[in-house]
C-alpha cells in the first residue's frame, strides 16, 4: 500500500499547471452536458462495442456501451444534446461475460455475440427483437461450437446464414427461420482455414491467425480479415476457395464493411499489437484501412438498421 501511495504521489508530483487547467476544462464540459441532458448523459471508460442506426428516426442509434444495450439520441454533426434514451433491462449478463460485438438482422432485431473473459474462449449468441413480446432475448444455440466471431446473412436468400467458427477457424452455413429465429439446418462448412493453409505452397503470414468480422457483397463473396494475419480473404461459399488475399500493414485485422457513397469501398478496421508483443516495426495496427474495389462487381450492401415499434420519447 504504502509502494502505491509514493508512486501515486510521484506522478502528481510530474504534472504541471497546464495539465490541471485542461483537467478542469474537461470536468466544465461533462458538468455542462450533464446538466443539458437533465442526467442522462453517458460518460465513463467502458467499451462500446456497437453503434446500429435506427429506422426512420434520424441520429437514433442501439449501442453496446459497459456490458449493457441502451438507445441514444447522438448527433454526429453538432456533437450536442446527445444523450440516453432507454436502457433495456431484458439484457443482463453475468460479470465474467461481455459483448463482444453485434449487428442489425435483416429482420429489425439486433443480433449480438458475447465472450467470456474467464480465458475459456467461450461465448454466446442472442436475438434480440422488440416486435416480438416474449421472448424478445433468445440465444441461438449451435452445438460444438463454444465460440462465435460473427454472423452473415446471405443478401438474395435471407434463410441463410454463414457462422464464424472461432476456435475451429472455419464458417459454417446453416439454414435459418426467421419466424422461430431458430437454425433449421446444417448446410456444411464454407471455408476452413487451417485446410486451406496447408495446401499453399507458401505460408500467407507467420504464427497462428484466428478469422475476424466477416462482411458479403452482392455476389454473395465473402471478406474476412485475419486476426494475427496481416491479410483480408475474399472468398466463394460455394466453392471454399479464396479468390484474393488482400494484404493489411497491420497484423491484427479485425473486421471488414462496406462503406462510400456507392458501398464498394471496403473498410478494414485493425487493432494495434501491445507493447510486449512482436510486430514489425513499420506495424499500423490501431487504424482503419480503404480498400477500392477489386472489381466491378465488389459491392456491399446498405447496413442495416434496427427497427422500433414505438416512437421513441
Amino acid at each position: 500500500m504504502e509502494a502505491v501511495k509514493l508512486k501515486a504521489v510521484g506522478i502528481l508530483n510530474e504534472l504541471r499547471e497546464v495539465d490541471f487547467h485542461h483537467c478542469f476544462s474537461q470536468w466544465k464540459i461533462c458538468m455542462e452536458r450533464c446538466r443539458d441532458c437533465q442526467g442522462e448523459y453517458i460518460e465513463g471508460h467502458g467499451p462500446l462495442t456497437f453503434a446500429i442506426p435506427v429506422k426512420d428516426y434520424a441520429h437514433h442509434y442501439l449501442v453496446s456501451y459497459n456490458n449493457e444495450i441502451i438507445l441514444i439520441y447522438w448527433n454526429a454533426e453538432t456533437d450536442t444534446n446527445n444523450h440516453m434514451l432507454l436502457k433495456y433491462d431484458e439484457i443482463k449478463l453475468p460479470p465474467h461475460e461481455a459483448i463482444n460485438y453485434g449487428i442489425a438482422d435483416p429482420f429489425g432485431g439486433l443480433c449480438f455475440w458475447t465472450a467470456k473473459v474467464d480465458g475459456s474462449n467461450t461465448g454466446k449468441v442472442f436475438f434480440f427483437h422488440l416486435r416480438y413480446r416474449t421472448p424478445r432475448v433468445i440465444e441461438l444455440i449451435i452445438p460444438g461450437i463454444p465460440l462465435s466471431n460473427g454472423i452473415v446473412w446471405h443478401l438474395n436468400d435471407r434463410t441463410k446464414i454463414y457462422y464464424c467458427d472461432g476456435m475451429n477457424n472455419r464458417i459454417l452455413s446453416y439454414g435459418y427461420d426467421p419466424a422461430t429465429r431458430r437454425i433449421i439446418g446444417n448446410n456444411g462448412i464454407a471455408f476452413d482455414l487451417d485446410v486451406w493453409i496447408r495446401k499453399r505452397k507458401r505460408p500467407l503470414y507467420k504464427g497462428h491467425a484466428m478469422l475476424g468480422r466477416m462482411t458479403i457483397d452482392i455476389k454473395g463473396r465473402l471478406y474476412v480479415p485475419l486476426y494475427g494475419g496481416s491479410h483480408v480473404l475474399q472468398i466463394d461459399p460455394h466453392t471454399q476457395g479464396v479468390l484474393h488475399t488482400i494484404h493489411i500493414p497491420a497484423v491484427k485485422v479485425t473486421a471488414c464493411v462496406f462503406g462510400g457513397k456507392d458501398l464498394n469501398i471496403l473498410y478494414v478496421s485493425s487493432m494495434r499489437c501491445a507493447t510486449n508483443e512482436k510486430c514489425p516495426a513499420t506495424d499500423q495496427g490501431g487504424k482503419i484501412f480503404a480498400v477500392p474495389h477489386l472489381d466491378d462487381e465488389m459491392k456491399g450492401e446498405k447496413a442495416m438498421p434496427f427497427v422500433l415499434p414505438y416512437q421513441p420519447q
